[in-house]
């Protein structure tokens, strides 16, 4: 989910991108809403549904595969890296 808002010590609009697992899209935006402190208008610029993307059954299936999804016992915070890497 992209999420979008501004904070009075920025120029410009500030975006997060977030990973969200919910029941729906109204609770996934609430959950990535609730993640930005100290931003204000904050609101939501787009979702992109996986499950609509992908078919994971499908292509786990094809490997002899089964995804089985159970809530965490524990919160981990998903770490996200971005770097630059040479291609060539």
């Amino acid at each position: 989910m992209n999420i979008g808002g501004y904070d009075g010590a920025e120029f410009g609009e500030l975006h997060k991108n977030l990973l969200i697992v919910a029941p729906d899209a109204k609770t996934a935006a609430a959950r990535a809403l609730k993640d930005i402190q100290g931003w204000s208008l904050k609101h939501r610029d787009s979702a992109f549904e996986i499950e609509k993307t992908i078919d994971l059954d499908m292509q786990a299936s094809r490997q002899a595969y089964f995804l089985d999804l159970s809530p965490a016992r524990t919160k981990r915070r998903f770490v996200f890296v971005c770097r630059y890497v040479r291609l060539g």
